[in-house]
């Protein structure tokens, strides 16, 4: 039965995540029919993360008082819903964004329960590779989301790809309430200390403990460095995956039947092999607890930088791709080893709230801002046709180099030990 769970909670989040890549294939068309400005465009895709950062406040709150089934049915059809509505709001700017809030805000409670059941209720000899598969499966659901919307965008409309996705929810959501509760739901007797998430939990502690420690966090210079360069990188990764198409069929003026391929393969490819090369690099170099991890992130990032500074002035289409293809992958390997450092850098006692903090920096300074900010400075620049908006996405990359470089200089890694367990 745990196998059983684990698929449907599986296929719940690539559904979950299909239409971070379906507005991207979308963008021309959904501007086009709802009349939209590029700000306003850019504000649809920043308002599901609006909508997770505020659910992310709440959630622990939840599930410390209410049962993880009967939250997972309501939130997942409250998901289902916001996304099939949201094509039928074109009259109506309010209930536009409202339906891309709501969705955001409901997808945020599977998100957070999904690898604790895992964590909880998992068997353990497929804990690791449960977990494995639920990382997958975001990115499937994000190419998946943008292949399907392509091809209904080409030969009929965009708008069905959100009418099917938003219906496929409520049969998950039904579904979970036909399944024993002891096979989704967990007590205080399934948890052996802290459970995974959390992070959400930490902010019920008494004020005065909870505000120590985030001082304590405040005054740890590696974390702060290390989170605001993990939110530097989502930030760049965020806007290219929204604007990039939208850039080819409106800056450089591609053909969509081009477009749509290409781009669907460089950005599967790029970050795959970017965090899977990363990964080894930092492994082979002492891990990211030695010293040669910091380096490791420089050294990807620096390649990065070189390879996002000259794209926005690149006419060539397969200059173009290759260089984005660049930009992905040495953007993805950096991720291990900082996201590495991040963690080992804060006793354990305070990872929870260290987690949580870094869940809360990085969506609002990370994912939430990209798709918002391009459109904008295209709006102020000249609009369709400005590369300005994609100068200021990818640029960023620069400021996590330059993080990178800080943390160097402040604390070297000669110098710098292990993070004693307290």
């Amino acid at each position: 039965m745990e196998f059983i769970v684990f698929m449907l909670f599986f296929a719940v989040n690539i559904l979950i995540n299909m239409d971070h890549g379906s507005i991207p294939a979308a963008t021309t068309a959904i501007q086009a029919d709802f009349d939209l400005q590029k700000v306003e465009l850019g504000a649809i895709g920043s308002l599901v993360y609006v909508g997770l950062t505020l659910g992310s406040f709440i959630a622990g709150f939840f599930f410390h008082r209410f049962k993880a089934k009967k939250i997972l049915s309501v939130t997942i059809a409250l998901t289902g819903i916001s996304v099939g509505l949201f094509p039928l709001m074109a009259q109506n700017n309010f209930l536009l964004y409202t339906m891309r809030l709501l969705s955001g805000f409901g997808q945020v409670f599977p998100v957070i329960y999904f690898p604790v059941w895992i964590d909880v209720l998992g068997p353990d000899q497929w804990k690791t590779l449960w977990l494995t598969f639920l990382q997958l499966s975001v990115a499937l659901g994000v190419i998946l989301g943008y292949a399907i919307t392509a091809v209904f965008q080409t030969f009929w409309s965009w708008k069905w790809s959100f009418y099917i996705q938003g219906a496929a929810f409520i049969p998950f959501a039904i579904l979970i309430q036909f399944i024993p509760s002891r096979f989704i739901n967990y007590d205080k007797y399934h948890l052996t200390g802290e459970p995974s998430f959390d992070a959400n939990a930490s902010f019920n502690q008494k004020g005065h403990r909870w505000l120590l420690k985030v001082f304590s966090l405040v005054n740890n210079r590696i974390y702060l460095i290390s989170m605001m360069c993990v939110s530097c990188l989502y930030f760049v990764v965020t806007g290219i995956q929204f604007w990039a198409s939208d850039y080819l069929l409106n800056v450089m003026e591609m053909q969509p039947s081009l477009v749509f391929p290409t781009y669907a393969i460089t950005t599967i490819t790029g970050p795959t092999l970017g965090v899977v090369t990363g990964g080894a690099v930092c492994h082979k170099t002492g891990g990211y607890r030695g010293k040669n991890a910091i380096y490791v992130c420089a050294s990807f990032g620096f390649m990065g930088c070189l390879c996002a500074i000259p794209v926005p002035f690149i006419s060539s289409f397969p200059g173009f791709i290759a260089m984005l293809w660049l930009v992905l992958f040495f953007g993805a390997a950096v991720m291990p080893a900082v996201t590495g450092i991040m963690i080992s850098s804060v006793p354990s006692k305070k990872k929870a709230l260290a987690n949580s903090i870094a869940s809360m920096v990085t969506n609002t300074f990370g994912y939430l801002p990209a798709p918002f900010l391009y459109g904008l400075v295209c709006q102020l620049t000249g609009g369709d046709k400005s590369p300005y908006g994609l100068m200021c996405v990818l640029y960023v990359c620069l400021l996590a180099e330059t993080l990178i470089v800080i943390g160097i200089l402040t604390n070297p890694p000669s110098n710098t030990k292990p993070v004693k367990e307290v």
